[in-house]
């Protein structure tokens, strides 16, 4: 791992894709959620940073693109705490409603 990637501890994209087909919308939703991603937004998302996350991101993003959207994968580092807590607690129910699917 690079010292700059020691740095991050989450990834975050953010994207937008033209309204009407949902098809897009939905692939990229599903796509994040596999790689464990829960929601910030409508548009943005939140997973714990690896460099092998930030990979499968940036493929997310460049479909959402190819799709005539716009996204970007902001790697981050620290957090407040509290905001930090409230994404680890829906990362955890994300995991519980996964394995009870």
């Amino acid at each position: 791992m690079s010292a700059i990637a020691a740095d991050y501890r989450w990834l975050v994209i953010v994207w937008r894709l033209p309204s009407g087909v949902s098809t897009p919308r939905v692939t990229a939703w599903r796509r994040l959620k596999r790689i464990g991603a829960v929601p910030l937004t409508p548009g943005s998302a939140v997973v714990a940073y690896s460099e092998e996350l930030q990979e499968q991101m940036d493929w997310i993003a460049e479909e959402i693109t190819d799709a005539d959207g716009d996204a970007w994968v902001l790697p981050v580092g620290q957090l407040p705490e509290r905001d930090e807590a409230r994404i680890r607690r829906s990362m955890r129910r994300a995991a519980t409603a996964s394995r009870g699917a």
